[in-house]
């Protein structure tokens, strides 16, 4: 057949001479096929034998399908055989370009994938086999299953990959494949992933009749997960896999640039209808200097935020029921348990610096109705500081957080600290934060008067004792309330002591002879008697009633002296209600028309 000849016909992809596996790719029903030559072909026909056989050698072009229809496959043969009805021999190149038919866009739950795929191939009766060629592509839109959506996604080989293929007992091996992988941003749960670069590589690819194994590794860089205000650090993403028709394993890891297996896990998916499970693993995470910090780990952390020092660890077991052959809908949560250990962490939020805080929490999910303690915890923090320097912190708690409710419930046991040289307990409270107000009582023990006195640093005043209390606390939605807060100085008392800076005063009027009294009575001050009511309200108004009883050794003739003192102050928060120096120096200067 001299070049230039063109031969064209419609057919229907049904005739038995192209191979199932083939049918399948190519568009149904009637489509054209176009036939042309650039060289010479030969051909030679055998009447004679039955049935009738012919063989065509040369480069042969063959067009199946439209221009604008949803698949063009173009075959360049160098030699063809065929015997009746059957094509027994096919040697040469093939590119396979435009949409793929919905049997493809099924397997991977698209509503779209175009191909672009080009190689050789050599055909017999029973054995096709080939080499995919490089740049050869596929690219699917729309890829949903359950909460997971990628926009788009596109795979390109990017070294060639042979395949061999016994048609009569349907076994096929190929591999080693190596492609790139594109999907530049996807949701998971309504959340924006990120990705720069992906690797997809099988290792081999074999299928036995109904049965097929595959096995490799899919790597992913600069994954980057969008949860406002906070994210991740573009970290990159590695699953090697082994898989079957009863179930995929798979191992993860995910690294971060100074971070190695930040997260491993180990995943376990029957494909028909069979539970799945994961096992995975956080950290452990060691937190030490300027790089090695909580803030180089998640990004967008407010400056007033960090994690600097200590160890901190989580495990995750969890299990589902359904297999990828079910819809994601149909996939339900069996349970789920997570451990959390937290070791000597050091860190600081807002205006708090808290040091060697250590816990273990065992947590379970169940039927993904709620999570909760499995078992009180204990928590143990060294030194927490916000302008009152508290350590030793210990207490049990326990968490219950139903899904249901927008914030978990707390019970706490046995809280206790050290602070200004004493003890403050609770027996325990139960916080919960979606109904409040709950109440609480806070008992105070041996707090020191001069560690007290000596929080503002005040230039003058010192005293010695001990002081006891009891502070009930009510917590609403905006803040916190105390009425009938009660701390009192120990038996037998102590002794304050005032040295004012001031330069002594010529006000010879009554006020200022009874603040020079007040002076001298504060001088060397023994009192028997200190206590101190406490009222604090929502808006923050803090209301002190202080009276003291005792004298001055010094002032023989003096008979015993009470001072009763009022104070009133807006302060933001309870803790730093103590700074009573400054408000009882203040209303001694009120009562008397002074500064001291």
């Amino acid at each position: 057949m001299s070049p230039g000849v063109l031969l064209t016909a419609t057919v229907n992809t049904q005739p038995h001479f192209i191979p199932e596996m083939i049918r399948l790719i190519l568009p149904l029903g009637d489509q054209p096929v176009r036939m042309e030559n650039t060289k010479p072909v030969h051909g030679t026909v055998y009447w004679r034998e039955t049935p009738i056989r012919m063989i065509l050698q040369g480069p042969l072009l063959v067009t199946y399908g439209q221009s604008l229809g949803s698949l063009v496959a173009q075959f360049q043969s160098t030699r063809a055989e065929g015997v009746g009805d059957e094509l027994v021999l096919a040697e040469g190149t093939y590119d396979l370009e435009g949409v793929l038919p919905k049997a493809i866009t099924e397997v991977f739950s698209a509503k779209e994938a175009m191909g672009g795929v080009r190689g050789t191939v050599k055909m017999t009766r029973t054995q096709i086999g080939g080499v995919l060629l490089p740049r050869s592509s596929v690219t699917m839109k729309q890829i949903g299953r359950g909460t997971t959506n990628i926009p788009g996604l596109t795979l390109q080989l990017s070294e060639p990959m042979p395949v061999e293929c016994n048609l009569t007992a349907l076994h096929c091996d190929g591999g080693p494949m190596i492609a790139t992988v594109h999907a530049p941003t996807f949701k998971i749960s309504g959340r924006d992933v990120h990705t720069s670069h992906g690797l997809l590589r099988f290792e081999h690819l074999k299928t036995r009749g109904s049965e097929w194994q595959a096995e490799g590794t899919v790597s992913v860089d600069g994954v980057r997960l969008d949860s406002s205000p906070w994210a991740l650090s573009p970290s990159t993403w590695a699953v090697t896999f082994a898989a079957d028709q009863a179930a995929i394993k798979a191992n993860l890891r995910i690294d971060l640039p100074k971070h190695a297996e930040i997260m491993t896990g180990r995943i376990e998916q029957p494909l028909q209808g069979k539970s799945g499970m994961f096992h995975g693993t956080i950290g452990p995470l060691t937190f030490n200097g300027a790089e090695g910090r909580l803030s180089k780990i998640i990004r967008g952390l407010p400056s007033s935020t960090d994690i600097v020092e200590g160890r901190f660890s989580v495990t995750v077991d969890a299990s589902w029921s359904g297999g990828l052959s079910n819809s994601m809908s149909g996939m339900r949560i069996i349970s789920t348990d997570a451990k959390v250990v937290g070791e000597k962490l050091s860190g600081y939020y807002s205006d708090y610096v808290v040091k060697g805080l250590s816990t273990t929490m065992a947590l379970h999910i169940d039927k993904a109705d709620a999570v909760s303690m499995i078992q009180p915890a204990s928590i143990l923090v060294t030194s927490m500081r916000s302008g009152l320097e508290i350590s030793n912190l210990a207490a049990l708690y326990q968490i219950r957080w139903p899904f249901a409710h927008t914030l978990p419930v707390i019970d706490v046991k046995d809280f206790q600290c050290d602070v200004l040289g004493g003890r403050v307990t609770n027996p325990g409270l139960v916080v919960d934060l979606n109904e409040p107000p709950f109440s609480t009582t806070f008992f105070l023990h041996k707090l020191d008067l001069a560690k007290v006195l000596s929080m503002e640093q005040q230039r003058g005043l010192h005293g010695t004792g001990t002081l006891n209390g009891t502070v009930p606390v009510t917590f609403t939605s905006s803040g916190a309330i105390v009425k009938d807060g009660r701390i009192e100085a120990q038996p037998p008392g102590g002794v304050l002591r005032y040295i004012s800076a001031a330069e002594p005063s010529g006000d010879v009027s009554e006020s200022g002879d009874q603040l020079r009294f007040v002076e001298q009575a504060l001088n060397n001050f023994h009192y028997t008697l200190l206590r101190v009511g406490l009222k604090y309200e929502e808006t923050g108004m803090l209301d002190l009633s202080a009276r003291l009883e005792g004298k001055n050794p010094d002032l023989k003739n003096t008979p015993p002296i009470h001072f009763n003192l009022t104070v009133q102050e807006h302060i933001p928060t309870l803790l730093k209600s103590l700074r009573l120096v400054d408000e009882i120096r203040g209303s001694i200067e009120r009562k008397y028309g002074r500064r001291l």
